[in-house]
């Protein structure tokens, strides 16, 4: 028994991957509203038979930070975002778009969603399996201000905080840091580590311009 305990998630996962067959692309999109609404995402088919999908939308909370969660939105919970259709069928060979619907609300800073694409055996039984395929969405202020803050207490605490309104990229050489490369999103703060100074991170912009402080 306990042979078959190790080897049936193996077989799971292995039916899962089998029995829904779609392919989701792209994986992420970028933009501003005015610019979204003209993208769509492709879902295709890859399967012999039919393929049910249905369509989730979250909004990511506290991006890149130990507190990120996903709040899902419903068409008729927000104004701000959302996408058409929420749940179809696509045959065999067959591709499905999904378009983004914007309300071209001239946002003040980057936003970012996450949707959803999750098969399921028919919409009349409602089953699913725990597969999804997550599309990144970043929507985009029209004037971005990539903006940075240094500021140390009398406690000796110093600490970077991304005061504009789009994501920076950061790397850092501090070996008190796991990670090398990271992100900090709008309101979002970073501790120089302990051992480690300024000089020991870098920040860009999604260009690759160097932001200074």
């Amino acid at each position: 028994m306990y042979v078959v305990s190790k080897i049936f998630p193996l077989l799971f996962l292995l039916f899962c991957s089998s029995a829904f067959g779609i392919s989701v692309k792209p994986m992420e999109l970028y933009g501003t509203e005015e610019e979204l609404v003209s993208r769509v995402i492709k879902v295709t088919n890859t399967s012999k038979h039919d393929e049910f999908v249905r369509v989730n939308l979250y909004q990511l909370l506290n991006p890149g930070t130990p507190e990120e969660k996903e709040m899902k939105v419903e068409n008729t919970d927000s104004l701000d975002m959302s996408v058409y259709p929420r749940r179809f069928k696509v045959g065999p060979g067959e591709s499905k778009q999904v378009r983004l619907l914007l309300p071209n609300s001239n946002i003040q800073s980057e936003k970012l969603y996450r949707i959803r694409f999750v098969p399921v055996s028919s919409f009349d039984k409602g089953m699913t399996i725990n597969v999804s395929y997550g599309v990144l969405l970043r929507v985009l202020p029209v004037h971005k201000e990539p903006t940075l803050l240094y500021r140390s207490d009398k406690n000796g605490v110093k600490q970077f905080t991304n005061v504009g309104n789009v994501r920076l990229h950061v790397q850092t050489t501090c070996n008190s840091e796991e990670r090398s490369e990271f992100r900090i999103y709008p309101g979002t703060s970073i501790e120089i580590m302990p051992g480690c100074d300024t000089e020991n991170y870098g920040f860009r912009d999604d260009n690759g311009t160097e932001i200074s402080y």
